[in-house]
């Protein structure tokens, strides 16, 4: 587990950043903060790791999956 950021893309190109913590071998990102931005539409998002890396093929895991439940 490693920490990144969750990068999402909304409606007239506004972009919001928030942290999260990314597990490579499962690629999802679990406690992804949501950001009341009043946006609409999310044109696009992304995973970008401590190296620069963007992941855009992942998932975003619950809770209990974080804790192993």
């Amino acid at each position: 587990m490693e920490f990144a950021r969750h990068i999402s893309n909304w409606d007239d190109n506004v972009r919001v950043t928030t942290d999260c913590l990314f597990d490579r071998s499962t690629n999802t990102a679990f406690k992804v903060h949501s950001s009341d931005h009043g946006m609409d539409v999310m044109n696009h998002e992304y995973i970008e790791l401590g190296d620069g890396t963007k992941i855009r093929d992942f998932k975003i895991g619950t809770d209990a999956e974080f804790l192993n439940i």
